[in-house]
Parts: C-alpha cells; structure tokens; sequence
C-alpha cells in the first residue's frame, strides 16, 4: 500500500485539542481538572490491579468502586452541603450566594465534621471490601 494512501489515526487539531496548554500561574485546582486528574487516578489504578491480580473481574471491580468514589466526593451539589447540617433539610434559597456566581471554577472543601465523618465511614467500609476482594 502506498503511504500517500494510509490515513493519519487523528488530525493535528484534534490532538492539539486534546492537551490545552497549561499556564504557569499557580491557580486554584477546578472541579474540570480535579475530574480529569481522579479519573486518570482510576485508570490507573486499574491497570496495577490487572498486572498484579491478572483477572478482569478485579479490574471491572476497581472501575465500579473507583468511579463511585470519584462520583461521591466531585459530584454532589457542594453549595447545598457546604451549609451547615442542621440546614440541610431546608431548601436552598432562590438567590445563589456571591461565592457561587464567581467566573473562576475553583473547588474549595470546607471542613464540617459530621460530613467528614460520614464520608470517611463510608469510604473507609467501601475500600476495605474492595481491597478484601482485591487480594483474596
């Protein structure tokens, strides 16, 4: 087959348009990138638990656990649960706050305790069930 005939595997602005350039400037972490960055933590994940336990059943268990993981802590709506607990089963108010308005993305956790301790029992039940079914 001649070479004028093979096709290239993706254009050159696509692939520019997969990895932006990054600036220099340290800015806080957004919700965007700290996405991009725990799934990438996944895939990872993944593939020392296939290279290490050589079954798929592992594998697809890490994907379920690690994208459960990452849909718990980065998806919930954190304007309705950086309130405090007692407030949590009132509704939001209609106007949104002026830290919610800002342009920037930015992902700040705030520390309530009971949140961090219902987070941590769960998490902590969650990962040691899958490290028990890992290295069994």
């Amino acid at each position: 087959m001649p070479p004028s005939s093979v096709l290239p595997l993706a254009p050159l602005h696509y692939l520019s348009s997969i990895s932006p350039a990054r600036s220099t400037s340290p800015v806080p972490m957004g919700r965007d990138e700290a996405l991009q960055r725990s799934l990438v933590g996944v895939a990872l994940l993944m593939v020392v638990v296939g290279i290490l336990t050589m079954s798929l059943k592992k594998v697809l268990a890490t994907y379920a656990f690690g994208l459960f993981a990452v849909a718990g802590i980065l998806l919930p709506d954190w304007e309705f649960f950086d309130r405090d607990f007692s407030q949590w089963f009132t509704p939001m108010p209609a106007t949104r706050s002026a830290a919610a308005d800002r342009a920037d993305d930015t992902w700040k956790f705030k520390f309530h305790p009971l949140r961090v301790a219902v987070l941590t029992t769960i998490y902590g039940f969650g990962f040691y069930k899958w490290w028990m079914y890992i290295s069994s």
